[in-house]
């Protein structure tokens, strides 16, 4: 009887411990499903008031698809001798090219001929649809190949330029617009990346015949008419929407998904056993993505000068998911490294609009204006100031972003490549002039 007696408060203290825990794990669930709630509605509510779509866009039929014709280029491509003879001379003009590597260049451009063609097609199309899933296991487009015939293009404009042959040099740039233009109107990050990359190989050879005076006041518009106008800020907040969903679809179909490999044996253990226990696991790790998404969406319009000069710190991750999910899921280093080279390129582009802009006026008035026209100094995200024009004595000038080049050294420099400084044109001096 005495045993029995001793025996009944442990029983009840262990009842009671067990039914605080239960009630504690019920309180704790129902607060991160509150949490989870909250932060997606905060992320559709930022969805709407940007004006983002995050689903499909319409299609394209298939005989008006440029998409088709660079998937066909992509497969023939000869990217070996691209990577021997075109790649190392990217970036740079003609003029300074050996007689060697000039040679290469054009046995290159001749060996992809059929690719070539191909491309031009594609330029010939209304539009573009690489038919992706927006998902995590999506297949994207051949995005190395898409590079190396941008490359390839960029490498016959600048022979053509260089031969005074402006019309096919033109052809060439429409070709390496198109495939700009249809990789940055998916929503895809991989897809903006390499869609920036290739309107800079378009940027890059367009300064240089700028600068060489092979862009005349009577190929303006044809110039004006080749540059993509996707909205690269707007363009890449739809594609962190995109993967925000595509995230939070695979947490949800499969919390032990490849992605979400925890990096601890505890963690493992946790993942795997949590949501047996009621521990909120999925919950918490669907509410830091929502939140990290609606982060994302917000600092897109952030200019990288202050981005650079102090980074925000970084998200923070909530137990249990702080454990789960690895580190770099929500690291922010490269969340600003994209930003900043999609705010680059959108003042790149701005800048060879404004130089084209410039060449029209001088054509007109034979010199450059004294200071910039109210309606080409927009400030510019990137370096989170307006252009400048500086006149030289022969009539040419240079057009450039205060402190852009050393924002652009600091950004390719976190990358570990090399800066393209295009935020700088030189402009001829303009035939005629008075």
């Amino acid at each position: 009887m005495k045993d029995r007696h001793t025996t009944r408060p442990v029983l009840v203290i262990a009842g009671l411990l067990i039914l605080a825990l239960l009630t504690g794990l019920l309180a704790w669930r129902a607060a991160a499903r509150h949490r989870m709630e909250r932060q997606r509605d905060r992320f559709s509510a930022t969805v709407r008031s940007l004006g983002l779509d995050l689903g499909h866009r319409p299609g394209v039929p298939a005989v008006d698809n440029a998409a088709r014709w660079l998937r066909a280029a992509t497969s023939l491509v000869n990217d070996t001798c691209i990577k021997a003879s075109i790649n190392p001379l990217a970036g740079k003009p003609a003029a300074t090219w050996t007689p060697a590597q000039r040679e290469g260049v054009v046995q290159c451009i001749e060996s992809n001929r059929e690719v070539l063609d191909l491309l031009h097609r594609a330029a010939r199309c209304p539009g573009s649809d690489w038919e992706l899933s927006l998902s995590l296991d999506a297949k994207v487009p051949p995005s190395l190949n898409l590079l190396q015939c941008s490359r390839l293009l960029g490498a016959s404009a600048t022979i053509h330029m260089d031969r005074g042959e402006v019309p096919e040099a033109m052809e060439d740039l429409a070709a390496m617009g198109t495939v700009a233009r249809s990789l940055e109107e998916e929503k895809l990050l991989i897809c903006t990346l390499v869609g920036v990359a290739s309107e800079n190989n378009l940027l890059s050879v367009l300064r240089h015949a700028v600068a060489s005076g092979r862009i005349g006041p009577a190929q303006v518009a044809a110039a004006e008419s080749l540059l993509p106008r996707t909205d690269l800020v707007k363009a890449s907040r739809q594609a962190f929407g995109v993967e925000t969903n595509a995230l939070i679809g695979a947490v949800n179909d499969s919390p032990n998904d490849r992605l979400f490999q925890p990096e601890t044996k505890a963690g493992f253990l946790l993942l795997r056993f949590g949501p047996i226990l009621g521990i909120p696991v999925r919950e918490t790790l669907v509410a830091d993505i929502y939140e990290l998404g609606t982060r994302r969406l917000r600092l897109a319009e952030t200019p990288y000068a202050r981005l650079a000069a102090a980074p925000p710190a970084a998200a923070v991750v909530h137990f249990p998911a702080n454990i789960v999910v690895p580190r770099r899921m929500f690291g922010n280093g490269l969340v600003w490294s994209f930003l900043g080279r999609i705010q680059e390129t959108t003042a790149w582009r701005y800048l060879a609009r404004v130089s084209l802009a410039l060449i029209r006026q001088a054509g007109e008035n034979g010199r450059y204006p004294d200071t910039l026209p109210v309606s080409l100094s927009r400030r510019q995200l990137f370096s989170d100031s307006s252009p400048r024009l500086e006149l030289h004595a022969d009539g040419s000038a240079r057009l450039f972003l205060p402190k852009a080049l050393e924002l652009s050294d600091r950004l390719w420099k976190w990358t570990g490549k090399t800066a393209f400084h295009h935020l700088a044109w030189e402009l001829p001096p303009p035939a005629g002039r008075k």
